[in-house]
């Protein structure tokens, strides 16, 4: 083989390995085989010390500022991501079930892009829409629209027990593939409501359900089988979501410019993630806030141009409504001492 045709070769041999690290992405992975891997990745995933620190100082600090707020209130997740090979977690009190309000809408979109990827739904211009309300409004009757798909659980009368139990287990399996990836404390089971009479018949059967009460949050007098989660693995989920291994690479694109937030557009976010986000240079945040009487939260994945970022899930739970900057503080604290 003569010198020139050598490094023909050798060009061509460079332009394919180019083509597959730059072009094809490196979390690409067959379908049946993402969960599996969105569950290793958790498991690399490390208790911090320094960052425990650093997270148990600054909540201290912040809650000193403000005698309304406790530390038994408070449930907080944080995940450092800027530095790929080494995941590293810490959290207060993160291990709670809480209530998500409607941070769960942020569950069912993912899930809706999953859904689509196994070839179960099409995400045609109805779909779009009602996941843009859910998402971008909050809207309460896209979020029922979107799990009745899902699940293929609509509403309706209430039914005799053998077809309830059916109904039952359709409802369950957002939580059932959560749990495939080791998220065994995200209890999604059920849309937000208005309370203008769309919380009826097998609806209403499935709230009263008392099977679910050791893993729900139950008011006294209320409903047995409430929403619930936890800040830490709602704070796995994101950090899935933020490093493409929970949706291919062009479904992740979809998701995170849904949850893409400007506090210049949407003047209450300037308490939430987004608002700390925007305090400093550079920096965007993807997120999906929740209030709920007891629930103030918000969760959510803060990247910086040089694509460093991290995962912050806060929920406050108090008696009376709150509106404070801690959330907005938190998030600045965190950027400021990981991005």
């Amino acid at each position: 083989m003569t010198s020139r045709l050598l490094r023909i070769c050798l060009c061509c041999l460079l332009l394919l390995v180019l083509y597959i690290t730059l072009v094809q992405p490196a979390f690409s992975l067959p379908a049946g085989n993402r969960e599996e891997e969105a569950s290793r990745f958790l498991s690399r995933i490390a208790g911090s010390d320094e960052l425990t620190q650093f997270l148990e100082t600054a909540v201290a600090d912040l809650l000193a500022r403000d005698p309304s707020l406790k530390k038994e209130n408070l449930q907080v997740s944080l995940i450092d991501l800027s530095r790929a090979d080494r995941p590293r977690s810490a959290h207060v009190n993160g291990e709670q079930r809480i209530y998500p309000a409607s941070v769960v809408k942020f569950i069912y979109l993912v899930a809706a892009y999953r859904w689509m990827e196994e070839k179960k739904i099409e995400l045609d211009a109805e779909w779009q829409v009602n996941l843009r309300k859910m998402i971008r409004f909050s809207d309460n009757q896209a979020t029922r629209w979107v799990l009745y798909k899902l699940t293929g659980a609509g509403p309706g009368e209430e039914l005799s027990h053998d077809t309830y139990i059916e109904f039952r287990e359709k409802r369950l399996v957002v939580k059932q593939w959560l749990e495939t990836m080791g998220l065994h404390h995200l209890h999604c089971v059920h849309p937000t409501y208005d309370g203008n009479g769309d919380l009826f018949g097998r609806d209403l059967q499935f709230l009263r359900d008392r099977s679910f009460a050791n893993i729900t949050i139950s008011q006294p007098g209320g409903f047995p089988n409430r929403l619930s989660v936890t800040a830490l693995d709602i704070a796995r989920l994101l950090a899935l979501l933020a490093t493409g291994h929970l949706l291919n690479p062009e479904n992740t694109k979809a998701v995170l410019n849904l949850m893409k937030r400007d506090v210049r557009e949407q003047k209450y976010l300037e308490r939430r993630i987004a608002g700390g986000a925007a305090r400093i240079h550079g920096m965007q945040a993807y997120s999906k806030s929740g209030t709920y009487s007891e629930t103030f939260a918000d969760v959510g994945i803060v990247r910086a141009e040089d694509s460093k970022q991290l995962v912050i899930a806060v929920f406050i739970q108090r008696e009376k409504a709150h509106s404070s900057d801690f959330i907005a503080e938190l998030t600045e604290r965190c950027i400021r001492h990981l991005l």
